[in-house]
């Protein structure tokens, strides 16, 4: 059977990683291969992480497609986000359910499902810090994040989870003539853990006059015209509502905290605060602005706060270059560095976003290789292009 292993958390705020031999690392893959003749076919199609040959990039364009899309349609609709967020999904796993869905849902043979079974039991947790490590406790729950197999099987739980996947591919609907395009009215995106749910409304026959006499002042800037969605026309919280079932039958906990609402839309005399619940009585908050899977989404889809956070981000490691430089590192070296530690942040996702980018913002991605070649050549520095050339790069354009 597989080797359950142990699992060490290194810091307070680090996460759970597994300690396991080469030979069980190894186990690992063949019973990923097995599983995955049986479920491979069953797994949710709208889940890019851990699928091979998918990234962020691939996330981030089904959302931003399904968005335009239906904005571009003759009568526009809006887009009402929620980007949900499992809060310790792969610790608070719970094995029996793991190996229901995998016996009862996904027709996994039994001596398969006794491998699995054997690889989730046995587990223990030890703490390391400074130097120090605590005896082991055992783990009747959950898996590592730092493994293959205990991903595949976080994917497995949260399977399930929001609207059913659709059986035509979004590239096949958004290249299709526009007499033949048809409203999109809901659609789920998945990286990993983190869930972006998408509903399409037409806002001018959803919306009706608030009249609540209860509204709290001084309303946000989203309801100064005083309108609202009815409760029959709200079909996101009925996601959010079976979202909320799942994760209970599942046990899994949602992190209220870090789950927000976002309002995508063209219309300006048509605005309103979307009122959306997890919790009884207790509105999710809604944002101009979140952070998802590392790229800044913006309500407008201006790529200009993702520009400014990858560009900190990008300088805030330039010590790195001036401190290798002053131990006397090569310039071969410093380059290499550069590039894998500093540019690195510059593409995350790139292929989503490089064709919003205005001019200003070409440049101000530009200036951090400049900052970094002046680093380097130093005193040597003559002109970019020249300097570009003689360290055999290509600009960022």
């Amino acid at each position: 059977g597989a080797s359950s292993g142990r699992v060490c958390a290194c810091s307070l705020r680090s996460r759970l990683v597994f300690l396991m031999s080469a030979s069980s690392s190894i186990m690992e893959r063949f019973v990923i291969d097995w599983l995955m003749v049986y479920i491979g076919d069953k797994m949710d199609r709208d889940q890019f992480g851990g699928q091979a040959g998918h990234s962020i990039a691939h996330y981030l364009i089904e959302i931003k497609n399904f968005i335009l899309y239906n904005q571009d349609l003759p009568k526009p609709l809006s887009t009402i986000f929620a980007g949900v967020d499992i809060s310790k999904g792969f610790n608070k796993q719970d094995h029996n359910i793991i190996l229901t869905i995998l016996g009862d849902e996904m027709n996994v043979p039994g001596w398969l499902l006794r491998i699995v079974a054997s690889y989730l039991s046995g587990r223990s947790l030890a703490l390391r810090r400074q130097g120090h490590t605590t005896g082991s406790e055992p783990m009747p729950g959950g898996t590592a994040a730092g493994c293959p197999l205990g991903l595949l099987l976080f994917l497995v739980m949260f399977s399930g989870a929001g609207p059913p996947a659709s059986q035509t591919n979004l590239g096949d609907i958004v290249t299709s003539t526009g007499r033949m395009r048809r409203p999109m009215h809901k659609r789920k995106a998945k990286w990993v853990d983190d869930m972006s749910c998408m509903v399409a409304l037409h806002l001018p026959s959803s919306l009706v006059a608030d009249t609540r006499p209860d509204i709290p002042r001084p309303v946000p800037y989203r309801g100064r015209h005083g309108l609202m969605l009815p409760r029959q026309s709200n079909s996101m919280q009925d996601e959010l509502d079976s979202l909320n079932l799942y994760a209970k039958s599942h046990k899994i906990s949602v992190n209220h905290q870090k789950t927000k609402i976002m309002l995508f839309s063209r219309h300006k005399i048509y605005d309103f605060v979307p009122e959306m619940q997890l919790i009884d009585n207790q509105n999710i908050e809604v944002v101009e602005e979140m952070k998802i899977v590392g790229y800044m989404l913006r309500s407008d889809l201006k790529t200009c706060s993702n520009t400014e956070y990858i560009t900190r981000k990008a300088y805030g490691r330039m010590w790195i270059l001036r401190r290798l430089k002053a131990l006397g590192a090569s310039r071969t070296r410093l380059l290499d560095v550069l590039q894998k530690q500093v540019l690195s942040t510059l593409n995350l996702g790139v292929p989503a976003w490089d064709c919003l980018l205005t001019e200003q913002e070409k440049l101000d991605l530009e200036r951090v290789l400049k900052t970094g070649l002046r680093i380097i050549w130093g005193n040597d520095y003559t002109t970019f292009e020249e300097v570009i050339k003689e360290g055999n790069l290509r600009t960022l354009r």
